[in-house]
């Protein structure tokens, strides 16, 4: 669809805000001001949209996995499988110093195995957490009010897992295979409150809020044909 595309760097941003890169101190966590400087730092291949092929994949992937008709197993599979491309994504949306690593350094930095491993659970409960957002469709509700308001409550109880994927992903973690996201998650509250576990909320609401909502539309659209 167009619309996740175009606002796909609110996604950038989002990634920025809860590493606190350059880009979100620069940008002043104001969406404005970080849209003109990704635009300035790499125009629209190397700023506004970097690595948004690779999050294409993943995006397409993790939502066959949120899909409750693809059953526990499959979904726990293509998890898996979507993992590496979830990590080679956040690698490139992060800004630091203006340096993009290559796929091969990514994957040599990271390693092999714990590309399909790191921050794995986070994004299970994740994945969880925000098909809550498609329980009116599910009970054959598909009023615009009800959806945005399931929609937005799968969001924001989902946000802090994003949060614990991200930056398992990108800092990796020493304990566990799959990296400790409750010990992450703790020592953000312990410095920053309610406030760091919900960095990036915004952006990554305005960015996938009315997909949710457009999704539940087309499924009440395909089942009254």
């Amino acid at each position: 669809m167009t619309f996740p595309v175009l606002t796909y760097p609110l996604d950038i941003i989002k990634t920025n805000r809860i590493l606190q890169t350059s880009l979100s101190k620069e940008g002043a966590e104001s969406i404005p001001r970080e849209f003109l400087a990704l635009y300035e730092k790499g125009a629209l291949n190397r700023g506004l949209f970097r690595g948004l092929f690779i999050g294409y994949l993943a995006a397409t992937l993790q939502g066959t996995a949120e899909n409750i008709r693809s059953g526990m197993v499959g979904a726990l599979a293509v998890s898996i499988l979507s993992n590496p491309l979830s990590i080679m994504q956040v690698h490139k949306q992060a800004f630091h110093n203006n340096q993009t690593k290559s796929y091969n350094q990514i994957v040599k930095e990271v390693g092999l195995s714990r590309m399909f491993t790191l921050g794995l659970i986070p994004s299970l409960v994740r994945n969880f957490l925000l098909v809550t957002s498609f329980y009116p469709s599910f009970a054959g509700q598909y009023q615009t009010p009800i959806t945005a308001f399931y929609a937005l409550g799968g969001i924001v109880l989902s946000h802090p897992f994003e949060v614990a994927r991200v930056l398992i992903q990108y800092n990796g973690a020493k304990s566990g295979m799959c990296g400790d996201s409750i010990k992450v998650l703790r020592g953000l509250y312990a410095t920053d409150g309610i406030a760091g576990l919900y960095r990036g909320v915004i952006p990554r609401t305005i960015h996938i809020l009315p997909t949710i909502v457009t999704l539940t539309s087309l499924q009440r659209a395909f089942k009254t044909q």
